[in-house]
């Protein structure tokens, strides 16, 4: 049995117990309440630093363009304190090498059987304004048309007039398989000192990492996530609630940001410094949500994520429920792994950034949350089952978890008129709905996988990536492209 599986298994006593404790010494209280409580707050938290942060716009970063001076970030947006303090005593990341534009940018493409969308996401790389960029697509052992695509775009890049530099690496059949290992594998061949990221099915506007390359300007800022788009939104109820979930998740890492806390990469469409990647020792190959786990590991070593809600990256939603489980099995396990794994050394230097910790510990509850709600009504049911009054108990648990509903819905809706500028009725009605597919999605999804920790033996890891279909094309979703605004 693997450390992790120990340390899991630790917690999930000490959560129990947590609600036995309450119950004989505070038999009004419930860890689910406590828990609602704690969330609740933490939610209002991010709301009211993301609130003071629009402002005071000393965060901003302003757009690049080839034709803008050359400034560091302090010189644009400090001009007094740029006057009074040495800028190389500000602005020197820890292997003394500044990010500014046009920093060399290497942008990594891994696909395994893509071939529906491949063509399209090269073509958006080759479409972006940014100066100095270089193209490598990894082919993961593809069995269907996507290396023969590539061949083709290889040639057909060498002919133009101004080709990009691209290359594809074929990837051996004896490779160790998953995202994290073929990304590690491409930076071998890159030579840019910003890596940027996108999935197969990626789209995105052409000034993306024009406007993306000011937020690593900042020295102790490691990379910068665009917020996610879903593109066929409105193929039908599941692709809807999908993208809804995404605007709620986007407004969380907008409070995250606010706060200098625990913001996260979504392992598409962000850029990431490469002296940071290797100060932390690449991709961990061993995570089945490289994203996350990289995202962990990189707060917990002192860096900062920023998250930019006005950039988007358009990726396609899963169609199905079981392919969705799937993908949220895969999420979970890997969020619940990279907490426990970098857990010591998040705990013994949590003096050197405490937001970022209390973040990440309030953000696990979610975790053992499903387990402290079946816990606390099975506890109550034995209690009474045995003769024992429970009224004020049951009350309280009664009146918490509406509580929870009703700010949810309150929360959603707050996202979706944001990000989609929906009538507020609609934005009600659909926070509604999400409210009752992420219940229905994650309650089964935590459960299983917190079971398959604790008792089951630690399965091989494989790659088990989201298929792709191609619902849409670059020429349909050109307006939006150059908008940059949400899918309508």
């Amino acid at each position: 049995m693997d450390s992790v599986r120990w340390l899991f298994i630790v917690v999930l006593a000490v959560a129990w117990g947590l609600v036995i404790a309450l119950d004989r010494w505070f038999p009004m209280l419930s860890m689910a309440a406590i828990s609602v409580v704690v969330m609740i707050i933490y939610a209002l938290m991010l709301g009211l630093g993301e609130i003071s942060q629009r402002f005071y716009k000393d965060r901003l970063c302003k757009k690049y363009t080839p034709e803008a001076p050359q400034t560091s970030a302090l010189q644009a947006l400090y001009p007094a304190q740029a006057e009074r303090t040495a800028p190389e005593k500000l602005y020197l990341s820890p292997n003394n090498k500044n990010i500014l534009p046009p920093a060399k940018v290497s942008v990594f493409i891994p696909a395994c059987n893509e071939e529906s969308v491949i063509e399209a996401a090269v073509r958006m790389v080759w479409a972006l304004d940014y100066p100095a960029l270089e193209l490598i697509v990894i082919d993961d052992r593809s069995s269907d048309d996507t290396p023969n695509i590539l061949r083709r775009l290889l040639a057909t890049n060498r002919l133009a007039t101004k080709p990009v530099p691209f290359q594809v690496l074929f990837r051996k059949a004896d490779s160790t398989p998953g995202k994290a290992a073929a990304l590690n594998e491409a930076m071998a061949l890159a030579s840019g000192d910003v890596i940027a990221v996108f999935d197969a099915d990626a789209l995105v506007a052409p000034d993306f990492i024009s406007q993306l390359m000011p937020y690593l300007q900042q020295p102790d800022v490691a990379a910068v996530q665009a917020r996610k788009v879903i593109i066929n939104e409105t193929q039908d109820l599941l692709t809807r609630a999908q993208a809804y979930e995404y605007t709620l998740d986007a407004q969380l890492q907008c409070g995250r940001d606010a706060l200098r806390s625990a913001v996260e990469i979504r392992g598409n469409g962000f850029l990431l410094r490469r002296d940071a990647l290797d100060s932390v020792g690449g991709f961990t190959e061993s995570s089945v949500t490289d994203d996350l786990d990289l995202s962990t590991k990189l707060h917990v070593f002192g860096w900062d994520i920023r998250f930019a809600p006005e950039v988007t990256v358009l990726e396609e939603a899963v169609p199905t429920f079981g392919a969705l489980i799937r993908q949220r099995v895969r999420w979970a396990e890997g969020s619940l792994s990279r907490y426990l794994m970098y857990a010591p050394r998040m705990f013994s230097e949590i003096h050197k950034h405490p937001r970022v910790i209390l973040d990440m510990l309030v953000y696990f509850t979610q975790f053992l949350f499903p387990l402290w709600v079946i816990s606390d009504y099975l506890l109550m049911g034995w209690e009474l089952l045995a003769g024992h009054a429970m009224k004020e108990k049951i009350l309280s648990t009664a009146v918490i978890m509406p509580l929870l509903f009703c700010f949810f819905l309150l929360s959603t809706s707050a996202a979706i008129r944001r990000f989609y500028h929906r009538p507020w009725l609609k934005c009600i009605g659909w926070a509604g709905v999400v409210g009752v597919y992420m219940p229905l999605l994650w309650l089964p999804v935590m459960f299983w996988v917190m079971a398959q920790m604790a008792l089951l033996p630690r399965r091989q890891f494989y790659w088990e990536k989201t298929s792709h279909r191609g619902v849409a094309s670059r020429e349909a979703l050109a307006p939006l492209l150059q908008t940059g605004d949400a899918v309508p």
